[in-house]
């Protein structure tokens, strides 16, 4: 057996393993996530906006601040 030097490659075994080498879910990916992941592919061909009004109303919202006072990078 080779040494590997990095990890993730699990295929290589004849059992199933966890895989620890990488930051993966063992229970895979979770359903909110992948449905999140499935609607901003929907939105995917646009550039996000470059000044990020809707996402410093959200902070500004959340933190009782004004959207002038937030610098989102």
């Amino acid at each position: 057996m080779t040494m590997e030097r990095h990890g993730g490659n699990i295929h290589q075994y004849e059992r199933e393993m966890l895989d620890f080498s990488a930051n993966i879910h063992p229970d895979g990916m979770p359903w909110p996530v992948h449905q999140a992941a499935q609607k901003a592919l929907k939105e995917a061909v646009h550039y996000p906006d470059p000044q990020c009004v809707k996402l410093k109303e959200a902070i500004s919202h959340k933190h009782g601040v004004k959207p002038e006072q937030i610098i989102c990078g």
